[in-house]
């Protein structure tokens, strides 16, 4: 059972398709200055992994590990008991129930918010609508759209610490719900083997 809200949860974050147009705010040159030092972040950032905790829009928490290799690859192992694997192999997503262990959900990446993420050029200005921006000393807080229109609803990225390494994100849906990553002992570019991403084996 617990299963089945998992995927019905992805299912409702990933499957976001025919957004309105979005419209961003106006930016200051210093936030410009800002942003565009995070999208040279993110492009630096070939490879991450690390710990994560997934908070569900009905409140529910679990964790486990993540493996991120731009462009287009990312893995999430769920700690037990949840008995799930969510993949991504440059084209399509995939929720693999491992109690079942058969043919995975598939959804195209490109309609996906992870497809920015995953992008080999996350460039934020170029390819979103900046919604919302904050800024504090060791904290940035960065609301977007997709500028093309692929997608309902929005990404929230959250940089923290002396580096202002991504510690969080947030998918909002056309409805209001949220599912957030929380990101702890980040470890960023060192190999993770291609083999983490096999997607075609399910």
């Amino acid at each position: 059972m617990l299963n089945k809200i998992f995927i019905t949860i992805f299912i409702a974050v990933i499957s976001l398709t025919n957004v309105a147009n979005a419209r961003g705010m106006s930016l200051q040159p210093d936030q410009i200055v800002t942003i565009n030092s995070l999208s040279g972040y993110l492009k630096r950032a070939k490879t991450m992994q690390g710990d994560f905790v997934q908070v569900a829009p009905n409140g529910h928490r679990s964790d486990g590990k993540f493996y991120i290799r731009r462009p287009g690859l990312m893995r999430f192992e769920y700690a037990p008991p949840t008995k799930l694997l969510f993949m991504a192999d440059g084209l399509w997503v995939g929720v693999i129930d491992l109690k079942i262990k058969n043919k995975a959900d598939r959804f195209p990446l490109s309609e996906t918010p992870l497809s920015f993420i995953l992008s080999d050029d996350p460039d934020i200005l170029k390819k979103t609508d900046v919604l919302d921006f904050y800024f504090e000393p060791g904290n940035i807080t960065i609301t977007m759209a997709d500028k093309a229109g692929k997608m309902k609803g929005s990404l929230t990225m959250v940089f923290g610490g002396d580096n202002y390494d991504l510690t969080s994100w947030t998918i909002t849906d056309e409805h209001g719900r949220q599912t957030s990553i929380y990101i702890s002992n980040l470890r960023i570019n060192e190999h993770i083997s291609g083999k983490q991403f096999s997607l075609h084996k399910y």
